[in-house]
């Protein structure tokens, strides 16, 4: 039993005592319509020329739509009725009104602070107040939106005391709310249209003081002073608390478990980069509802109350009436079970500069592994920071810690046929799995009004290399003709922090070519290559830093297609590659673009793409490598900086399963195995590092062991601390995903079971 729950009528707590434990967990976790997501309407303004400064956020609830800079809500509620907001400010005996928000800025205008699965939260800063002579306040005020699946705030604020107020009427329906102060807060239901009052469940975490804010709707748990297990990678926090509902109805325990500064236990490297959260049951198991992962390290003053180092884990648990429910936050750092963890984060760049959203994946918690920019607000591409994992530090001597920057790299890149780049629009993104044994997120939007696309990144648990794969897929919904089209690029055309002089292209049977690259020019060199032939592969090597990166490892990058399938211009379509020149900020490189067929300047309606990729950065020698994967090494002093080490990628983490109890699914990010009768057996054959296995279509979060060749695996080093459970809120069943430490490349027997 994960809770102890006390009834307040003798009746529900007979019925309780009755059901199954799998059952009062089932009572806890989120529905379907549990989520949140935030995007622009029509891109980032910032980069389309016309696309109104105009936010949106949908939940399985309600949408808004709010206009960043006439501060209108064109749509809000469960049908998106329009509603009326007026802002005040009254100063001096004098009345004044908003009029506009602040124009966009690297630090002003509007700003995303957080976003994720459960909850979304930005502002407007600078905003316009008039009086009805025309007087313009200078009143230092903003207006911050916060949003759960089914409550939100309006938060005014202002640097100077005055009397505010916050109005909104929905036909003739009116909220207000009036304050004296710098902050006046309206938190409302948006469905019903109907002011909120303070939350009713208890909230108690051991020695760990709490704070309920009412306008945000959470109670922060302040986690600064929580003491933490183990040396190392591999310190681990365990945070009890307890959630008590003394009302006869289901109340929502909306949670927000916050570390700032000094406050982080895991002091080797740079702990925040990869710090992540786990839920479990009061005998440690986790229990599949996701903690968002919401972060800031920028230190600059015009951060303003943003500034300094946090890690915010936001949740929500549903606590049936009259229980008190029992669980634990497990705050995982350097390491889940022995291996360096997976985490996807969002990463807040208030004060940085460019306030849009920033995504960060890492392994471990030594810096960024793989960064995303969704609406290619700062690098006018999807994929920008890109690190390989522990290789020499940028100084090229520390252990631990950032490594150099071999980003860039993007995909569907469109240019009209007048040249002119169309960038990414409405771009949506919905967290599937933040970590930490994988990742699992999709950025989805369009490409003009012809073209959707999307693309599911993940990342998993591993102690050799970085692999992120990618699941991509395009859909034209009618024709469109175009001068230029990436489906993939590894180096990006406006972000490229290395260079290699060499590339080679080939297959599972034979290298096609390798070529000396050539920098520079922005144009293709030659003829495109048809990657022809199972599991196409290209690679680029014998890399040379940038002018950032000098002292530290260089690695090299690569990438292999594990699925393709295409109809490009009305006709089954094979891929393409081809290097690509290019000059940038004075410093001259080389892209690898995945391209149509030669020929194919116009897409059909109904044409598509759908394809796995590998995407990979390889250490270039086994002396940069200090990472415990000896199979790595060996391999690096034998064919270290050449394409041999893609080639050994294509071979070596191919797995073959053959599956005995189950059905296969899919086989990469992870192998992917829907449970029979809750068990599940197959053979597989194949693997590097650390290989992802999920297995779904379970009815609880507890109870199985997994079995390699008869033997238990068991990872832990705190206890029940290396596997990572999911539940699904569709089906109500759990996941389980494992990180097998196969690669000896020998047949195995994998078996799952339910005791």
């Amino acid at each position: 039993m994960i809770s102890k729950f006390s009834f307040l009528k003798p009746l529900v707590l007979f019925f309780a005592l009755l059901l199954p434990s799998h059952a009062e967990l089932e009572a806890l976790m989120p529905q379907s319509r549990d989520q949140t997501q935030l995007w622009w309407t029509d891109g980032f303004p910032g980069n389309k020329k016309g696309a109104p400064w105009e936010r949106q956020i949908e939940t399985g609830y309600y949408r808004l739509k709010f206009n960043c800079h006439t501060l209108e809500i064109a749509e809000l509620g469960a049908a998106g009725e329009k509603t009326e907001l007026e802002l005040k400010i009254t100063a001096n005996g004098k009345s004044y009104r908003a009029t506009a928000g602040g124009e966009w800025s690297k630090y002003t205008g509007p700003r995303l602070i957080e976003s994720g699965h459960f909850f979304q939260r930005f502002d407007v800063t600078d905003l316009v107040f008039k009086s009805a002579e025309g007087e313009v306040l200078d009143a230092g005020a903003r207006i911050e939106i916060a949003a759960w699946p089914d409550r939100m705030a309006f938060i005014l604020s202002t640097k100077k005391k005055s009397a505010l107020e916050i109005r909104m009427k929905r036909g003739e329906k009116i909220l207000h709310h009036k304050s004296e102060g710098t902050e006046a807060a309206l938190a409302f239901d948006p469905v019903i249209f109907q002011s909120l009052k303070k939350s009713l469940v208890q909230v108690s975490a051991v020695k760990l003081p709490v704070t309920y804010e009412h306008a945000l709707g959470w109670h922060r748990i302040h986690l600064n002073r929580n003491k933490a297990a183990g040396q190392g990678n591999d310190v681990l926090e365990k945070v009890p608390f307890t959630l008590s509902n003394p009302t006869g109805q289901e109340q929502i325990a909306r949670l927000m478990f916050e570390k700032r500064g000094g406050g982080f236990r895991g002091r080797t490297g740079s702990a925040i980069t990869g710090v992540s959260a786990v839920l479990r049951d009061a005998e440690g198991n986790p229990i599949g509802i996701p903690v968002q992962l919401s972060k800031n390290w920028h230190n600059e003053a015009a951060a303003g109350m943003y500034r300094g180092q946090w890690f915010h884990g936001i949740t929500q648990v549903r606590v049936p009436a009259g229980a008190t429910v029992e669980l634990e936050l497990v705050l995982v750092n350097g390491h889940w079970g022995g291996l360096p963890a997976a985490s996807h984060a969002q990463l807040s760049l208030i004060g940085w500069g460019g306030n849009s959203l920033w995504e960060q994946s890492a392994l471990g918690s030594w810096g960024e592994s793989i960064c995303y920019d969704p609406d290619q607000a700062l690098a006018h591409t999807t994929i920008t920071d890109v690190r390989p994992l522990m290789v020499k530090g940028m100084n090229g001597k520390d252990r631990w810690g950032w490594t150099a920057n071999m980003g860039g790299g993007d995909f569907f890149r469109f240019f009209h046929p007048a040249g002119k780049r169309e960038p990414h629009s409405a771009m949506r993104t919905t967290y599937h799995k933040y970590g930490p044994c994988l990742t699992e997120v999709t950025y989805e939007g369009k490409i003009t009004d012809a073209i959707q696309q999307k693309m599911t990144v993940s990342l998993g648990r591993t102690d050799d290399l970085v692999r992120g794969t990618y699941r991509i897929r395009m859909d034209v919904q009618k024709a469109i003709h175009f001068s230029r089209f990436v489906i993939f690029q590894v180096g990006s055309d406006t972000y490229n922090f290395t260079k290699e002089k060499k590339m080679a292209a080939g297959n599972a049977q034979r290298l096609i070519k390798e070529w000396e690259t050539e920098w520079g020019g922005d144009s293709y060199r030659g003829e495109a290559i048809k990657l022809a032939g199972a599991t196409p592969w290209v690679s680029l090597h014998e890399g040379v830093s940038s002018e950032k990166a000098k002292g530290g490892a260089i690695a090299n990058r690569g990438f292999i297609i594990r699925d393709w399938k295409a109809r490009l211009g009305g006709k089954e379509a094979a891929p393409f590659v081809s290097e690509r020149g290019v000059t940038r900020h004075e410093r001259d490189s080389s892209t690898i673009d995945l391209l149509p067929p030669p020929g194919v300047t116009r897409f059909e309606k109904g044409d598509f793409i759908e394809a796995t990729i590998e995407y990979l950065m390889i250490p270039q020698s086994a002396d940069d490598y200090y990472g415990p994967n000896q199979q790595l090494r060996a391999a690096l002093k034998q064919r270290g900086n050449t394409w041999r080490m893609v080639k050994r990628e294509v071979h070596g983490n191919r797995r073959d399963v053959e599956m005995r109890q189950g059905t296969l699914l899919q086989k990469f990010p992870d192998i992917r195995i829907q449970t029979e009768k809750e068990m599940a057996s197959l053979t597989l054959k194949g693997g590097l590092g650390s290989v992802p296995v999920t297995f779904i279509g379970l009815s609880s979060p507890s109870g199985y062991e997994l079995k390699i060749d008869g033997v238990i695996l068991d990872q832990s080093v705190h206890g029940k601390d290396f596997w990572q459970t999911n539940f699904d809120s569709v089906t109500s069943t759990w996941s389980r995903t494992y990180n097998l430490p196969i690669s000896d490349q020998e047949s195995h027997l994998i078996e799952l079971s339910h005791f």
